[in-house]
């Protein structure tokens, strides 16, 4: 099982600045493809949802809007391999902050 820090939902779900971070991109989607795919099994924890969703929606990082990053985040989450006992939890977190 891999462990999913918040780089690799950064990198999968803000938009690339430079050629590195495409490449990182590319990487990660990777990753969460396999794991789409149930090739890969990978989970993560609460605080690193936390930090994705705070840097996605912080003015001074990416500034996303809330049904953006809500939308974003709950597909990475949803992924098929993506375990983890707070999984309903992170979901049913995600409605509330949308609405």
């Amino acid at each position: 099982m891999i462990f999913v820090d918040a780089n690799y939902f950064l990198r999968l779900l803000a938009p690339p600045a430079t050629p590195h971070d495409l490449e990182m991109a590319n990487r990660s989607a990777h990753l969460f493809r396999q794991a789409r795919s149930g090739r890969k099994q990978m989970t993560t924890s609460d605080a690193v949802q936390a930090e994705v969703a705070y840097i996605l929606t912080s003015p001074t990082s990416y500034g996303l809007p809330v049904e953006r990053t809500v939308r974003l985040l709950r597909t990475a989450v949803e992924v098929r391999g993506m375990k983890a006992a707070s999984k309903t939890s992170w979901l049913h977190a995600l409605t509330i902050w949308e609405e």
